[in-house]
């Protein structure tokens, strides 16, 4: 017969594992009676998912007390330190949890953003390159690495890694918006729109799609366009300074004066 510790036990794994707030209730009362490794960093990841990073940190530090280096708890508490924005402590958890986990796509995937982020740009594309020849088909990979290849003014290959990313899911918004982008630096406009297009109409009240289709409206000098455009963004984000900015800009271009001074007010 089963014990009721262990009944216990495969109950709360069960509910967590099934993503039930009853599991939460149940690892709390737990954690005040005495915790254990395992609630603790269950714990932990339910704070993360709930977006709580810095109650999942406190929960994955109590948990690495006396505990020896572990992979999968480092590479949970450097993904949240990141969440955090502390990429340097991030880096040095990922670099425990790389030890004992080196064909963990996602490790070295989260790896290579904390990098991105440090401008370590060099060290993270190599990151990028190690998480895909684990996993070619880890879209968020490919998409990081385009933004990496953006950062660093190498828009061709940025191109070809968003497209990448697009080819596994059509709907992925950032990878297309990526995409749009990358060709816009690159003067290919017609290109461009057509990644600008194809992003709103997965999104129609994409703020960058629309100030990424005004750009280009302005760029063929289409300044009335332009300021319907940029007039979208401003009805989806009213308090959109820059978008005001912009707008005010295009009247100008356009020659409607009094419209400019009243678009330039709202930047005040």
């Amino acid at each position: 017969m089963m014990r009721s510790d262990e009944f216990g036990d495969i109950r709360w794994r069960a509910l967590y594992m099934l993503g039930r707030d009853e599991a939460t209730r149940i690892l709390d009362g737990m954690l005040l009676m005495g915790h254990t490794f395992d609630a603790l960093v269950c714990r932990g990841n339910l704070y993360h998912q709930s977006g709580d990073y810095a109650s999942a940190l406190a929960c994955y530090e109590e948990a690495a007390t006396g505990e020896p280096a572990s992979g999968p708890l480092a590479l949970a508490k450097g993904t949240t330190l990141a969440a955090l924005g502390r990429y340097g402590d991030a880096l040095k958890d990922y670099d425990i949890a790389v030890r004992t986990l080196p064909g963990n796509a996602t490790l070295w995937n989260n790896r290579a953003n904390a990098l991105a982020h440090l401008g370590r740009y060099e060290e993270a594309l190599r990151d990028y390159k190690t998480a895909l020849r684990l996993d070619p088909s880890y879209k968020d990979a490919w998409c990081n690495r385009g933004d990496c290849l953006l950062r660093v003014g190498r828009w061709e290959d940025a191109v070809e890694s968003y497209e990448r990313a697009v080819a596994f899911d059509e709907n992925f918004k950032r990878a297309v918006e990526g995409c749009a982008a990358a060709l816009y630096l690159m003067g290919r406009a017609r290109e461009a729109r057509h990644y600008t297009d194809r992003l709103l109409d997965i999104d129609p009240r994409h703020v960058n799609g629309w100030m990424l289709r005004g750009a280009l409206e302005a760029l063929s000098g289409r300044y009335e366009d332009a300021t319907r455009c940029f007039e979208r963004v401003l009805r989806i984000q009213p308090d959109y300074v820059e978008g005001w900015f912009i707008r005010s800009r295009m009247l100008f271009a356009a020659r409607r004066l009094e419209p400019t001074v009243r678009s330039l007010q709202k930047t005040l």
